[in-house]
């Protein structure tokens, strides 16, 4: 059988306890399917519906970190 981490162990939580909340919830929503899935399929049918999507799962950017090609 192979060996899993111990999740009663408090080492590996340490580093979450610095981390604001909402770095914390992104690493959740990020590894949830069914968000994957959501925003796949919306953002090629375009950046608003994209930003609609990401606002539906409580997401809030300030500003794009990407500038858009031509």
């Amino acid at each position: 059988m192979k060996d899993r981490p111990d999740w009663r162990d408090p080492a590996p939580y340490r580093q979450i306890q610095s981390q604001v909340s909402a770095n914390v919830a992104w690493e959740f929503l990020r590894r949830n399917e069914q968000y994957q899935q959501t925003y796949r399929a919306t953002i090629r049918r375009s950046r608003a519906l994209a930003d609609r999507v990401a606002a539906r799962w409580g997401l809030r950017f300030r500003d794009r970190s990407f500038t858009p090609c031509p």
